[in-house]
């Protein structure tokens, strides 16, 4: 026959499961009802808060499928809905709590998270990608001329002296 115990010391166990984040061991440490038993109050405490609470409304019917540019846009879009998931789950953390035990909301939450981070970093990847730097610069050339040394011709490698008569030799030839 299994044991009875006292109505007190089992919501004591449920309020340290439910403070705990549904921590079992927490609760047998510090009451000392064996394990079994607590999951198995437990569970019987989620299915009586899912047969008082209201039924879960379905969604109104999809709606259609904006249409994108390219794949960058199409991603974007799926990381813009999955951050917006991520808020919801972690805004309504407790409040979820008739529909999904601590252990699954944390694994979604993980699993969101992970995708999230996932797809971020192929779309900043992909911007990186599609960027295009322009880099505007000046360059000042300033060259100073000197004056033409009085008697003398630039012959494409040096100074030389005008002689009169004699015919001007260029470095490149005539």
């Amino acid at each position: 026959m299994p044991i009875q115990y006292a109505p007190d010391l089992k919501q004591q166990a449920l309020e340290i499961i439910r403070d705990t984040g549904g921590d079992i061991n927490a609760a047998h440490i510090k009451t000392g009802v064996p394990e079994r038993t607590l999951y198995r109050w437990r569970n019987e405490l989620w299915q009586s808060w899912r047969r008082t609470s209201a039924t879960p409304v379905l969604p109104n019917p999809p709606k259609p499928l904006p249409q994108f540019e390219d794949d960058l846009e199409a991603m974007d879009f799926i990381r813009q809905k999955i951050m917006s998931e991520l808020l919801n789950l972690a805004n309504n953390f407790q409040a979820d709590s008739n529909f999904m035990t601590p252990a699954q909301r944390i694994m979604l939450l993980t699993q969101l998270t992970d995708r999230f981070i996932k797809l971020d970093t192929h779309v900043r990847a992909r911007e990186e990608e599609n960027t295009e730097y322009i880099y505007e610069y000046e360059v000042a050339h300033h060259v100073e001329k000197e004056e033409d040394p009085e008697g003398m011709y630039w012959n494409d490698r040096e100074w030389v002296p005008i002689v009169e008569g004699e015919e001007r030799v260029y470095w490149g030839g005539t």
